[in-house]
């Protein structure tokens, strides 16, 4: 476990350095004004949402199902 720790911290640290920011460097084509396609933007949040839903209904009934006492046939 340790190991997997070093490692990911490591690989966390190369990239931090890697990555950073530099004020020396200046890329003129970098816009950070761009906005997103807001439909696409809800598509792609409403989807899954929908997605898990379906899923889990099926789930829940099944849960209750198997929770239910089971009945005896004694007289």
């Amino acid at each position: 476990m340790l190991f997997i720790v070093g490692a990911v911290f490591v690989l966390f640290t190369i990239i931090l350095v890697k990555y950073r920011e530099r004020k020396d460097v200046g890329n003129a084509s970098y816009n950070p004004e761009i906005h997103g396609n807001t439909l696409l933007e809800v598509v792609w949040t409403v989807i899954p949402i929908l997605i898990v839903a379906a899923l889990s209904i099926p789930t829940v009934k099944t849960i209750y199902s198997l929770e239910e006492a089971p009945q005896s046939n004694k007289p």
